[in-house]
């Protein structure tokens, strides 16, 4: 393990960065991180377990602090391994896949002096081809326990000011240190897809908020090492997922009386995927999840005991719509 030499002791944002099999992406990614105006206090890559040539590319970055990990043992437990690793008070989280703009630190820094209610920030993420299109401008998590990430694949124009939306998407995001830790990090149960928006569910939970950064904007290839949002390991834990975070996060009061929309949720998307050739890894999902449910109460207990907002201001926070436009922006 090669510890880092931060440019700057004073600097307020430390780099946490994933990767398994990211040889093609990770040059890039660190290319653009160094090209920030404002450098990062450290640049901390956790590996899981690649065998893709990456570490290799790492080996002469005497700037960053690699931890190569014998095992994959998901994108949840290598962040939380890579934030306990960092020192300063906010955290961006940023995949291999992506390449941010030389302000991105600088604009998220900024936004956090700006918004000091905020516990995570969330940034502008465009899809690269040509013409440019989104990839998101932060999360949205509907009442029926389906989550999207707001503007997807829309036409690229203007994000004029910073505005709340329901959580961050993990690609390129910014916590506050005490509020991560506060609420125990990523579910390290989760491994991967669902761990953004479950953290952002209970960091609003215990009364935080989460805010959309106008003016930091990356850019995001997205599923690099996963397959892609298509593959079978991202439908099965996508669709596992999606249950233990509803299950996990939606208090009592809302959950009952939704009990009914999320479960045509659930039908709904068993259906989609059915009629697109993935039933049967969807099925599989939704056993597993059921299997896992008796764990996933216990941790709901918790969560719930800890809760600080009230019913409706979460409800505030969730999508209502039958009909949701997903290509909307906040």
């Amino acid at each position: 393990m090669t510890r880092s030499k931060p440019d700057s002791r004073d600097a307020r944002l430390s780099v946490c960065i994933v990767t398994h099999r990211s040889r093609r992406e990770i040059e890039a990614c660190l290319r653009s991180i160094d090209r920030q105006t404002v450098p990062p206090r450290e640049v901390v890559v956790v590996d899981n377990a690649s065998d893709d040539g990456t570490l290799g590319l790492l080996d002469g970055r005497r700037d960053v602090e690699v931890v190569a990990l014998p095992r994959n043992v998901g994108f949840a437990t290598a962040n939380n391994l890579a934030v306990r690793l960092t020192t300063a008070p906010l955290v961006g989280l940023v995949n291999p896949d992506v390449e941010l703009e030389p302000d991105w630190i600088a604009e998220m820094t900024s936004a956090a002096e700006r918004h000091p209610s905020a516990t995570s920030l969330a940034s502008v993420q465009i899809l690269p081809g040509d013409p440019p299109r989104f990839d998101g401008v932060g999360d949205a998590y509907h009442a029926s326990g389906v989550a999207w990430r707001r503007g997807h694949r829309a036409r690229v124009r203007p994000v004029d000011r910073d505005v709340e939306v329901f959580s961050a998407c993990g690609a390129a995001a910014v916590h506050r240190r005490e509020a991560f830790e506060s609420v125990g990090g990523f579910e390290e149960s989760f491994f991967c897809y669902y761990e953004d928006l479950d953290l952002g569910f209970r960091q609003r939970l215990a009364g935080g908020r989460c805010i959309l950064v106008a003016s930091a904007r990356c850019q995001h290839a997205g599923g690099a090492s996963s397959g892609g949002a298509r593959s079978d390991l991202a439908t099965r834990l996508g669709h596992r997922n999606m249950v233990w975070c509803y299950a996990r996060n939606m208090p009592g009061l809302l959950a009952v009386p939704l009990l009914v929309p999320f479960l045509a949720g659930q039908l709904t998307c068993l259906l989609h995927g059915l009629a697109t050739g993935r039933g049967r890894t969807m099925i599989s999902a939704k056993l597993e999840a059921l299997r896992g449910l008796p764990a996933v109460m216990r941790s709901r207990r918790a969560i719930q005991r800890g809760r600080e907002a009230s019913i409706l201001e979460i409800a505030r926070a969730l999508e209502w719509s039958p009909w949701p436009d997903r290509g909307r922006l906040p």
